[in-house]
């Protein structure tokens, strides 16, 4: 079985049991690898930017046996598929890079998205385009992962969710990220000798939700 980090294994345990799924950004093929050899789905659609990271992922599939269940697509995002997957993992990217190739093709999916950076791009594409809220969660796996699971649907998500996300279903990686993210601002604001107001524009607001969130804590 092939070896998945922490991050990636909350993601194969969101895809559930399924016909077919597509990676974006498949890089090696590890999750593609182990969705099949779990048994999660039928068919996968594997696509990459990297004709290189491709050819490896598909030299591993054919090791196993597990090519002719693969589509390898070397493209850009979504333009390039030719079906419409019943689940849709982007992950290993930045929330503007991801909200980019959602905003070239949106399909009727249910999307599993991991922003390693800047979610709240991600949750306001959502409101946005209404993507509705199934999960939305932390992972710890050395830094700091959310874990968005959404598809079609009424949006939900309020102004201090699309900042902080709304911690569903509840973990401790939730507290421990927002508590580690306080901590890193006020040091920015030590370490320039600032006050809150002079921060940039999205970090102020990010604080600001952080010291209203811990005062609803502490009442």
């Amino acid at each position: 079985m092939a070896f998945l980090s922490k991050r990636l294994q909350c993601v194969a345990e969101e895809i559930g049991r399924v016909h077919s799924f597509a990676d974006i950004g498949t890089d090696h093929g590890k999750l593609v690898i182990y969705a099949l050899r779990k048994g999660l789905c039928e068919k996968v659609i594997a696509v990459d930017i990297s004709a290189n990271s491709l050819a490896k992922a598909r030299a591993e599939a054919d090791n196993l046996g597990l090519t002719e269940k693969i589509e390898f697509i070397c493209g850009d995002g979504l333009l390039p598929l030719r079906e419409n997957p019943d689940v849709t993992v982007i992950a290993g990217m930045g929330g503007n890079e991801i909200v980019k190739i959602l905003s070239e093709r949106l399909l009727p999916s249910r999307y599993i998205l991991m922003p390693h950076q800047d979610a709240h791009a991600v949750r306001l594409f959502m409101r946005t385009k209404g993507l509705r809220v199934l999960k939305d969660y932390v992972i710890e796996d050395g830094k700091f992962y959310t874990l968005i699971v959404c598809e079609a649907g009424k949006n939900d998500y309020s102004d201090s969710e699309i900042i902080l996300g709304r911690n569903y279903p509840p973990n401790d990686a939730f507290f421990t990220r927002i508590k580690d993210r306080k901590q890193k601002i006020e040091f920015i604001l030590q370490t320039r000798n600032i006050t809150p107001d002079k921060l940039q524009k999205e970090l102020r607001e990010e604080y600001k939700e952080i010291l209203k969130w811990c005062g609803s804590q502490t009442q």
